[in-house]
């Protein structure tokens, strides 16, 4: 078992918390096999609300994935209660949002794409579906600067 976290690095501006708006959220990564070292050209998504059985076994995990090279079965689960927001108080600093148990598999990109959610920090608003696929975002009044960590010789990367 490996413990993998997703950190990402934000500038924000007028807002806090953000966050994934909900529980069936797609975590879009590439996926090294961790027998072969293939890795995956597209990204594959995992959400904590599917579980695919695994192959010869009795458990379930949030994504099972067949490497295309060597054949190998592996799987990974969100760990329940780690997806954390990312606040104001973070912003330019690395935080990890999410664990994942990995089995056979390492994640080496990740691609925050759309589904987020964050809170102003002047009102009571929320702002629901903010897209991250560009660098920069800029909203009415809001400012998000994205990077993520995706370099496996940070310490902070494996957990």
């Amino acid at each position: 078992m490996v413990l993998l976290g997703v950190q990402i690095s934000c500038e924000l501006t007028n807002v806090t918390n953000l966050s994934p708006s909900c529980d069936d959220f797609r975590w879009y990564l590439k996926v090294k096999c961790g027998n072969c070292g293939e890795n995956t050209h597209d990204y594959v998504y995992i959400n904590s609300v599917e579980k695919t059985p695994i192959q010869d076994s009795r458990g379930d995990a949030n994504l099972v994935i067949r490497c295309k090279f060597c054949k190998r079965v592996s799987n990974a689960d969100i760990i329940p209660g780690s997806v954390l927001p990312y606040s104001l108080d973070d912003s330019g600093h690395f935080k990890t949002i999410a664990k994942f148990d990995c089995r056979g598999l390492e994640f080496t990109e990740f691609s925050p794409r759309c589904g987020w959610s964050a809170s102003s920090v002047n009102s009571d608003a929320v702002f629901d579906d903010i897209s991250l696929t560009d660098e920069v975002k800029q909203y009415t009044a809001i400012n998000i600067i994205f990077s993520s960590n995706t370099n496996e010789n940070d310490p902070n990367y494996l957990l």
